[in-house]
Order: C-alpha cells, then structure tokens, then sequence
C-alpha cells in the first residue's frame, strides 16, 4: 500500500511540514523570480513546478508584468486626512467627550457629504411628468409587437405591464 505521506509530482511545498493554503497569495519574492524569468524569456512551466504554484497563476502573472499584487476587496476610505485631523483636533481639546459627543461634533464641524452631490432638480417638473406620462402610454400602445427597453436617468422607474 502506498505511505500517505508521498505527493504527486509537480506540487512542491515551500518546506517540508508547511501546509498549502487554499488560494494563497503568491509572495512578492516569486512574483519577481516569475517576471524575470518571463522577461528572460525562460521556461514559465519548470518555474510554475519549482516555485509549487499553478501554471495559470504563473501565465497570469507573467503577463500582467506587475511586481506587486493589486490591492484585493475591502472597503473604500470613509474619510481623509481632514477628518481625521478634525477628530484629533476635537478629542485634545475636549477628552472627556464620549463618542456621541465626539460624533455630533463631528457633523457640526465637517460639511455633509450628501450637501455636496447635486440633485436632478427638474426630475418632479410637471412637463417631465407629462413627458413621462406620455412616453408611458405610447409603450403601452405598441403592445407586445416589438421589445422596448426604457432606461431613465432621472432615477424614476416606469414600468408598463399589458394584462390580456
């Protein structure tokens, strides 16, 4: 019978007792063997055995041409430096506030970030309700003839449905 131990070919591990993760990031060290050997004009396939990392991530890696990994996930920056500052500012002279002092002072002290993104002013005008009253009936009086697709930027959805 053959010992549980022995690997398939092909898969090397980084050491011996090191256990492979599922979808472990390629180090930044193989990352540059793995350019320069595309740079090179090397074999990518010996390389892919040798380093223990799948072809395809090699190939991929190989021809984005990219040292480091791009940044994965995670969410945007709430806010910079200004608040941040702003906090600091607020805490030292008061430290005895708690955090929802600190937050109305906050929203005192920084501009709102909704104020700051402009609104379509003329979406609830009478003549664009008309208007889209009007393009409403003249999709309902083509029937089920022809595929229409109306697509508003005024952040309104219309939608007609012909019961027979």
């Amino acid at each position: 019978m053959e010992d549980r131990d022995t690997r398939r070919p092909g898969k090397p591990r980084k050491a011996p007792d090191e256990q492979k993760k599922k979808c472990a990031r390629v180090s930044p060290v193989d990352r540059c063997r793995i350019i320069d050997v595309h740079r090179r004009g090397g074999d990518l396939k010996v390389l892919s055995e040798t380093l223990g990392i799948n072809i395809k991530t090699v190939r991929s890696i190989a021809a984005t041409d990219r040292d480091t990994a791009k940044t994965r996930g995670g969410s945007s920056k709430k806010f910079g430096p200004d608040v941040v500052d702003a906090l600091q500012q607020i805490v030292q002279e008061n430290p005895s506030f708690t955090l929802e002092q600190i937050k109305r002072a906050l929203k005192e002290e920084m501009p709102n970030i909704e104020l700051l993104t402009q609104r379509p002013v003329d979406g609830n005008r009478a003549d664009v309700k008309q208007l889209r009253r009007r393009y409403a009936q003249w999709l309902q009086s083509e029937g089920t003839t022809l595929t229409r697709y109306y697509i508003d930027e005024t952040n309104f959805n219309v939608w007609c449905s012909r019961s027979f």
